[in-house]
């Protein structure tokens, strides 16, 4: 054959597969920034676009918990917007979830049965609750059926609302006057971590149901970094790089090496190196410095993604991820953020709450897939 032939036969070839290319490029996963996880959906932040923001979420959206406005549920991740400003936070629970927005406004959306969305009418539908005390440090969480919100210059007011059944927003103004290094919201229970301030020492004080929430101040003699809470069970980053947990212990969620429940912290022996603690319904989940993920508690639905469904009460180390640089967890299910910004997620998926685009379960991390 002759080389213009040939040359022409490349050029065909070349048109042909251009737009096979330029579909591959549209379906690259966009780079996420940030990841969040709910009992029933997530959002990851990417970079800003002048269409679609700077959000992809999924998951259920039977009473608007994702916050776009509709009830449509979503099993990729798919743009959202929130409002019409710039959102810095997200907070996502099972039936509602808030935004934090530049300037300290909080938007709350999706059920609000239980006064979990701010406001005293009761009907499910967006809602919005603007902080008085906006500024620097603003951040909110939300738990089963209950929110709170830090806030203020010095980020030492912390309201909670909502569901109070078993005290889980203590008084409702947990300001001591000292700022508010964490908090974490549980199913039923609500734990603060304090900083050190004037006449007072570093301490967590929990609220809510009696299994999960001790009634007495903990930790009084170390730094809390961190709080995650899961159903009912407590996790603290502690200054060092090691972990102590407290609450319900029948999985083996505390990583203590038992399934015995207790009231009193227990550190988890063995870790060392930890920057970032999350916690499921009955798993609980730590990002080391090294990039490794490492889980332990109930694997029944794969929570701990190490080929089995056999729970463990010590840290295991999460197969075939490298390169963490984020976790988060909720429910039965964990993401992670990876260098790069890939985000992999794995557990229960009946949902479509680890955004894959998919209901089926997974024993190991699936990249989630962009709509």
């Amino acid at each position: 054959m002759s080389r213009s032939r040939w040359l022409c036969l490349g050029a065909i070839a070349a048109l042909l597969a251009s737009p096979l290319v330029a579909g591959c490029k549209r379906r690259t996963p966009p780079i996420a920034r940030r990841v969040w996880l709910g009992p029933t959906g997530g959002c990851v932040a990417t970079p800003a676009h002048p269409t679609s923001g700077t959000f992809a979420c999924w998951g259920v959206n039977d009473v608007g918990q994702l916050g776009d406005g509709t009830t449509t549920a979503r099993k990729w991740a798919t743009p959202m917007r929130f409002g019409a400003g710039t959102v810095v936070e997200l907070a996502l629970g099972e039936r509602h979830g808030c935004g934090v927005f530049e300037g300290g406004k909080v938007e709350c959306w999706g059920d609000n049965a239980r006064g979990q969305l701010g406001d005293d009418d009761r009907a499910r539908r967006a809602s919005t609750l603007t902080l008085d005390a906006g500024g620097a440090g603003v951040l909110a969480l939300v738990g089963g059926a209950h929110t709170c919100v830090r806030g203020g210059d010095a980020g030492d007011r912390l309201r909670c609302f909502g569901a109070a059944d078993e005290g889980q927003t203590g008084d409702g103004d947990w300001s001591r006057g000292v700022p508010v290094r964490s908090f974490a919201l549980g199913a039923a229970h609500t734990c603060v971590a304090y900083a050190r301030g004037a006449g007072a020492n570093e301490m967590v004080v929990c609220r809510g149901r009696a299994v999960a929430a001790p009634r007495e101040p903990l930790l009084g003699s170390v730094v809390v970094k961190e709080l995650a809470a899961g159903g009912d069970h407590t996790c603290a980053l502690v200054e060092g790089g090691t972990v102590r947990c407290w609450g319900k212990n029948e999985d083996g969620q505390l990583g203590d090496g038992t399934r015995v429940s207790t009231l009193d912290p227990v550190t988890v022996p063995d870790l060392h190196g930890v920057i970032q603690v999350a916690a499921g319904l009955r798993h609980t989940c730590a990002l080391l410095q090294i990039g490794t993920v490492v889980c332990w508690g109930a694997n029944d639905r794969h929570q701990l993604a190490i080929g089995t469904t056999e729970g463990s009460v010590r840290p295991r180390v999460v197969v075939g991820l490298v390169g963490g640089k984020e976790i988060a967890a909720a429910g039965d299910g964990t993401c992670a953020r990876l260098e790069g910004g890939y985000v992999r997620c794995w557990g229960a998926n009946d949902r479509g709450q680890l955004g894959d685009g998919s209901y089926v379960e997974h024993s190991v991390p699936v990249q989630i897939q962009f709509r």
